[in-house]
C-alpha cells in the first residue's frame, strides 16, 4: 500500500476512534438530561433514581442508551501496544479489558432492572422474580436487587478507573485534558462514595427521595466529560464557532 494510502487509513481510523469516544459521552450526557426533561415535560415528581425511570415512559431509552453504551464499550480497543506487553498482568488491565466489562457491566443494569415490590417489569430477565427475595445459587438468598446493584457498582468502578488510570496515560505533563480527567475521576469517586451507604440503606428519609438519582447523575455526567474530553470534542467545536464567527 503507498505511503499516502495508509496514512488516509490511520487518519480515517483516528477520526472513527475519536467519534466512537464522543458518541460515548453525548450518550452518557443525554441520558439524565432526558429523564429530567420528561419529569419536567410531564409535570410528574422526580424518580428516586436513575433506574426507577424503568417503569416510566422513559424505560425505552433508558434500557436503549444502557445497551448503545455498553455496544460502544465493546467496540474500544484501547491502546494496541498493551497487548503485546511483557506480562500476564499488564495484558489484562488495560483500558480494552475494562472496556469490556464495562460493557458488560452497563448491559447488565439494562437487563437486570430495579426491583419494585408489586410490579413486574416487562420484558427483562427479571419478569420471574417476585416477593422481598431471590432465591439463587444452592438455595443462598440474596436481595432482588442484587444483580441491578452490582451491574451498576461494577460499571461505575470502570468507568472510574478509566478517568483515574488510562486517559491520563496519553498526556504528557499536567495538561489541562488531563486535569479534566482527574477532576472527573475524583468527581466519580465522591459519588460513589456517596451512594454506596444509600443503595444498601435505601433509608430515603435520612437521604432524601432524590439522592441517589443526584448522585448518579453526576457520576455519569463526569464519565461523559471524560469520554467527551478524550474524544477532543472540543476541536470540532471550536472550528465550528469559528466558521460561525466568520
Amino acid at each position: 500500500m503507498p505511503p499516502h494510502s495508509r496514512a488516509k487509513e490511520r487518519n480515517q481510523l483516528v477520526i472513527s476512534y475519536r467519534m466512537l469516544q464522543r458518541l460515548l459521552g453525548l450518550l452518557g450526557l443525554a441520558l439524565p438530561l432526558s429523564l429530567l426533561v420528561f419529569t419536567w415535560a410531564e409535570g410528574r415528581a422526580l424518580e428516586a433514581s436513575i433506574s426507577d425511570f424503568y417503569y416510566t415512559k422513559m424505560g425505552g431509552v433508558l434500557v436503549g442508551t444502557l445497551c448503545a453504551v455498553g455496544v460502544f464499550l465493546f467496540c474500544y480497543n484501547g491502546f494496541p501496544e498493551d497487548r503485546a506487553a511483557p506480562t500476564l498482568w499488564q495484558r489484562l488491565f488495560t483500558d480494552r479489558t475494562f472496556a469490556t466489562l464495562a460493557g458488560v457491566f452497563a448491559i447488565g443494569v439494562a437487563l437486570f432492572p430495579v426491583h419494585r415490590p408489586g410490579l413486574i417489569p416487562p420484558s427483562s430477565l427479571a419478569d420471574p422474580i417476585a416477593g422481598d427475595t431471590l432465591t439463587v445459587f444452592y438455595g443462598a438468598v440474596s436481595h432482588p436487587n442484587a444483580a441491578h446493584y452490582l451491574s451498576a457498582a461494577l460499571f461505575f468502578l470502570c468507568i472510574f478507573i478509566f478517568s483515574a488510570v488510562f486517559f491520563p496515560r496519553g498526556e504528557q505533563g499536567m495538561t489541562k485534558r488531563k486535569l479534566v480527567y482527574y477532576l472527573c475521576a475524583a468527581t466519580m469517586a465522591v459519588a460513589i462514595a456517596r451512594m454506596v451507604p444509600y443503595a444498601i440503606t435505601r433509608d430515603a428519609t435520612a437521604y432524601g427521595p432524590h439522592f441517589l438519582f443526584i448522585w448518579e447523575s453526576i457520576a455519569i455526567l463526569a464519565f461523559s466529560i471524560a469520554w467527551l474530553a478524550k474524544g477532543k470534542i472540543d476541536e470540532p467545536v471550536a472550528s465550528a464557532l469559528k466558521r460561525w464567527r466568520g
